[in-house]
């Protein structure tokens, strides 16, 4: 696995935030919903807790969520989730029952809580839904190792301009965004300080990568965001 790989697999937001049902019959969506529910969320309510049961995979019906690992010296934000994102496949293995991680919401989100069992017998009858959920699980191990590779090998003035591309291309869909996050929350996402953070997005804006009004975010030298990337 090469350097080029790993830089182009670091986006710290879940890259298939597209996944959709269409492999399956009216009868087996009619199925899924008889198992699911839909529930809404507040910013900053729990939606899964770490080490609960693994019961439920969760569809990301509308929103932007956080997976966070809970440790002994602090937290660790694991990924972003955004809209269209299906997250906890690890709760489809026989071998653990309990998640991994906790989910909580970046802002207001609706979720749809699948059983567990019930995608098991889809992903059994239905090939193409079994191979959908197989590339799932393996973007999102190979967009882990880029994204823990970058933290070795990137500056703080790399890492946090990553972030800002990453969000653009695969949360806000442009260079003109009102940010979601907190100057901490950045800071979790990035693994460096709040003021370290508050410090390098004073220096993009003074280098005219950026414009930040108000918490909206306006890139407007990509390519410069872009060579920060390798540093």
């Amino acid at each position: 696995m090469n350097d080029e790989f790993l830089y182009k697999n670091n986006c710290s937001v879940i890259v298939f935030n597209d996944f959709n049902f269409n492999t399956l019959s009216d009868e087996d969506l009619d199925l899924i919903e008889k198992n699911s529910t839909e529930l809404k969320y507040k910013k900053n309510e729990i939606i899964i807790k770490q080490g609960a049961f693994s019961t439920n995979v969760v569809y990301l019906h509308k929103g932007l969520v956080k997976l966070k690992m809970d440790g002994n010296i602090k937290p660790l934000i694991l990924k972003i989730a955004s809209s269209h994102s299906i997250i906890g496949l690890t709760s489809l293995t026989d071998k653990y029952n309990t998640y991994p991680f906790s989910v909580i919401a970046y802002e207001d989100s609706i979720v749809k809580l699948i059983n567990t069992d019930t995608l098991k017998t889809l992903i059994k009858q239905n090939t193409n839904f079994a191979n959908k959920i197989i590339d799932c699980l393996n973007l999102s191990l190979l967009q882990l190792y880029g994204r823990f590779y970058s933290f070795e090998n990137s500056q703080s003035f790399g890492r946090l301009a990553k972030l800002l591309i990453c969000l653009a291309k695969n949360v806000y869909k442009s260079e003109e965004f009102k940010l979601s996050f907190s100057r901490n929350e950045l800071a979790e996402l990035t693994g460096l300080t709040t003021e370290s953070v508050i410090r390098t997005l004073k220096k993009f804006k003074e280098d005219k990568l950026i414009e930040d009004n108000n918490k909206v975010i306006k890139i407007i030298n990509s390519e410069g965001l872009e060579k920060l990337c390798l540093m």
